[in-house]
């Protein structure tokens, strides 16, 4: 991770863990990030437009209670951004997960991002950890469950 986001991708994905404990800035910070017209490619179901693309990071948050951030950007010899990410994070009931993965961004010549498209490497998971009838968390890792983001 940058010490000062550098590029355009990597404001969005610093972005990230702000809008989780923020929601009231997504509108506002997206501007500065995606093209009126842009399409993201996040979960497997491209959103196209502005409007559409606040509407799914509206959503996409809120099953987050706090979630943390790191990657490294590079440039493509295409031109386009490419970021590869990985993130712990907890939601809302409580459950601590992990998702890791590669995000590609296409930019116009006012270097806002016209398409964003994302591959997991690591699916979105929680940990499910056995807890003994004292409470306290048992002897074994628990159970890894693979949800949708």
């Amino acid at each position: 991770m940058s010490a000062l986001p550098s590029t355009v991708l990597d404001r969005y994905v610093g972005l990230a863990d702000r809008v989780v404990t923020d929601p009231a800035i997504v509108e506002r910070e997206l501007a500065n990030i995606f093209a009126p017209d842009a399409t993201v490619n996040i979960t497997g179901t491209p959103v196209t437009g502005f409007e559409a693309i606040v509407g799914f990071y509206r959503q996409f948050v809120t099953r987050f209670a706090e979630s943390r951030h790191l990657w490294q950007t590079t440039t493509n010899p295409d031109g386009t951004l490419r970021a590869e990410w990985a993130a712990s994070f907890r939601t809302r009931d409580g459950r601590i997960g992990a998702v890791a993965g590669v995000e590609i961004a296409e930019l116009n010549e006012e270097g806002l991002i016209i398409s964003l498209v994302n591959a997991y490497t690591v699916p979105p998971a929680v940990r499910h950890q056995a807890v003994s009838s004292g409470g306290r968390p048992a002897s074994s890792a628990g159970e890894r469950e693979e949800v949708d983001l």
